[in-house]
């Protein structure tokens, strides 16, 4: 049973990128945030009830904690996906990615949620994104090696996406 003392909880079903509802928290321009965990605040002790509650209503729940998350997938595959919101460096939009560390050690940063392209282009050349399966993710020159490196490259991605989208000057 996970220990509850602890600041933070990860809520699943409660997940949205935008970053308007995170216990009040902003999320400055430019920068991620861990689109995964609510501070416990007002929001976030009404959704501890609930995930309390409902915890011991069900035994397949799919309200999880953070810790359950990480072990589920380190059983499923050995890879622990990592889940962040950005903030366009224009604070305009926000995109959700998922980072996954490939079995080569490589790192992907996978678009789970991003504005809508507005009628541009979205093939994968004018939209540097690459297709794995239905998922689509970051399309860089070379491989990455870190997560803190795929951060980097899928934050300048937004960024210069979002450009494209109020502009439609590719990059």
């Amino acid at each position: 049973m996970k220990n509850y003392n602890q600041k933070k909880v990860n809520l699943v079903s409660l997940r949205d990128f935008s970053g308007s509802c995170h216990g009040g928290d902003e999320i400055p321009a430019g920068t991620f945030h861990e689109g995964d965990e609510i501070s416990l605040g007002g929001l976030g002790i009404l959704a501890l009830c609930a995930y309390l509650l409902f915890k011991s209503n069900s035994a397949s729940s799919p309200v999880t904690t953070q810790e359950e998350n990480r072990s589920r997938g380190a059983q499923l595959n050995g890879i622990q996906p990592t889940k962040r919101s950005y903030r366009t460096s224009d604070g305009s939009a926000d995109y959700g990615f998922n980072f996954e560390k490939q079995s080569d050690g490589t790192w992907r940063a996978y678009i789970e949620n991003q504005p809508s392209y507005r009628g541009r282009d979205t093939g994968a050349h004018s939209t540097h994104r690459l297709t794995d399966g239905a998922r689509k993710y970051v399309c860089w020159t070379s491989p990455l090696r870190s997560l803190e490196e795929a951060k980097q490259v899928a934050g300048l991605w937004a960024d210069k996406t979002q450009q494209y989208i109020r502009t439609g000057n590719s990059f």
